[in-house]
């Protein structure tokens, strides 16, 4: 049996929370987990309208379900809600993940930065980690905008690339920016599936100035003594409490969602 959960918390140096995950299991189970940018105005808003348009697109599908076309339906009503509510375009800078059951397996969509944490059957948790050059994602919002998108293309030198790193492997994948970020995990593989935003990366011990590998801190977060309802949520909210006893505090919003097979 799979089980789900997701959560999100305000990080250190934040005053609004920019991040927003939900889940849901209609007519699969299904995760997604968005993250505002914090330079654009009203992102903590635009990125919940983005959830929440991605994932009535998830729940009314009745076709396959195409990476690009998703994406583009979803940036374009998410930005029919902006207009109605006058919020600028730019409040939709924020990236979109989401994780989906589909038969034996779970796809795994990324549009911008962020993590997919996996845990195998030996209950070693791994991450591959997505990270665009100049730490500038390329937003779903920018599809929205000619110029935008040439202004993005202008900002970096040739080529413009962006990282795909397994923990487990020193290599680095190079690929466009524009490359569709998709990826497929057998469920008999895993005992956990999960995505997070790039808040993972942003764990600092406040005393040393320290900024603490987001592997060690998955490795945390992931470690799951049930699976109770809300585990997630649990497990996030006991694990920041300590690690504050510790003054490690994570500066960047942090939002995370797991499937997990109920073996444990």
């Amino acid at each position: 049996m799979l089980k789900q959960d997701a959560y999100y918390r305000m990080g250190h140096a934040h005053k609004v929370c920019e991040d927003y995950a939900l889940q849901g299991t209609v007519p699969f189970p299904w995760l997604i987990v968005c993250d505002g940018c914090s330079s654009s105005l009203h992102t903590d808003v635009g990125a919940r309208i983005l959830a929440h348009i991605a994932a009535r697109h998830l729940q009314d599908c009745k076709n396959a379900l195409d990476y690009k076309g998703f994406g583009q339906a979803v940036i374009e009503q998410a930005y029919q809600h902006t207009q109605s509510l006058r919020l600028p375009p730019a409040c939709l800078d924020a990236t979109l993940l989401l994780a989906r059951q589909q038969d034996e397996s779970v796809q795994v969509w990324l549009y911008g930065d962020g993590h997919i944490l996996l845990k195998d059957a030996a209950q070693a948790v791994s991450l591959i980690s997505v990270e665009f050059k100049g730490n500038a994602p390329y937003y779903l919002s920018y599809l929205l905008d000619a110029q935008h998108q040439q202004a993005y293309r202008d900002s970096f030198p040739d080529p413009h690339i962006l990282s795909v790193q397994h923990s487990n492997s020193p290599e680095i994948q190079y690929r466009p920016y524009h490359s569709s970020l998709e990826f497929s995990f057998k469920l008999n593989e895993y005992s956990m599936i999960g995505i997070a935003s790039d808040g993972l990366s942003s764990f600092i011990q406040l005393e040393e100035q320290r900024l603490l590998p987001a592997l060690d801190m998955a490795q945390t977060l992931m470690d799951f003594k049930h699976l109770h309802p809300d585990f997630v949520q649990r497990r996030m909210t006991k694990s920041l409490t300590r690690l504050l006893q510790q003054n490690i505090v994570p500066f960047d919003d942090v939002s995370m969602g797991v499937f997990a097979v109920d073996e444990i």
